[in-house]
């Protein structure tokens, strides 16, 4: 499953896309939309839901992870996120997929462990996560951050509904899972349960980016000042 995360914004837009396979967790590519801050708004929100296009049909995710709204102190600033946002969820929309929202503090809890962790920390750890050579931009390692949430809860979900399946007996086990409730039940009744938990990585095994990056793309709104799509090398480290 591809994962489109998204970190709005109406001059710097960061996306990033990662793919989850099983527990493993690989990078396919992340980058900013720099917008020309001189531009009117519309033409800025114009090149964004252009370049989002575009980017959904290249990279094919299949759901959408993108910040949840939040206050902020200043009003204006957070009326033009919230437009930016608006239009990226119209892109999402438009092509069929699936959003999933995610407050800002459940993002970096997620990823550092803290909800009130920097945007240092925030880069610091997505890279770590995804064995990236380099380490992202700020708005595109804040996509990556989003992304990861939404790979994690996807998991967890799955996880539970399991849980709930084989409750009711309704999904049969699988033969590990039976061989260790036969092992359960030949104990002792004197002896001590442990549990085994078993450390899954979310490095895949092989690299995952499989598209060229392109440094520069010719925006279709030059005429407008609008910069181009940036897309960072940071493939996995060997």
């Amino acid at each position: 499953m591809r994962i489109l995360g998204i970190d709005p914004g109406s001059r710097i837009t960061g996306y990033a896309v990662v793919e989850l396979r099983g527990v493993a967790l690989g990078y396919i590519e992340c980058g900013v939309l720099e917008l020309d801050a001189d531009a009117p708004v519309a033409t800025r929100l114009c090149e964004i839901r252009e370049q989002l296009d575009l980017i959904i049909r290249e990279l094919n995710p299949a759901v959408v992870a993108i910040e949840d709204v939040f206050i902020r102190e200043n009003p204006r600033a957070a009326l033009k996120l919230g437009q930016a946002r608006g239009v990226a969820l119209a892109c999402a929309g438009a092509a069929g997929l699936e959003v999933y929202e995610y407050p800002p503090a459940t993002v970096k809890q997620a990823v550092v462990g803290r909800g009130n962790a920097t945007k240092e920390q925030v880069q610091y750890m997505v890279r770590a996560l995804l064995g990236l050579r380099g380490v992202p931009r700020v708005d595109a390692a804040d996509a990556l951050a989003i992304a990861i949430t939404h790979a994690h809860a996807s998991q967890a979900r799955a996880a539970r509904e399991r849980a709930q399946l084989h409750a009711h007996g309704q999904v049969a086990r699988t033969p590990i899972e039976q061989l260790g409730s036969r092992a359960a039940s030949m104990r002792p009744s004197t002896s001590t349960s442990t549990s085994t938990s078993t450390s899954t990585s979310t490095r895949p095994s092989t690299s995952t980016s499989t598209r060229p990056s392109t440094s520069t793309r010719p925006s279709t709104r030059a005429a407008a000042g609008a910069r181009t799509r940036t897309t960072a090398r940071l493939g996995r480290r060997p």
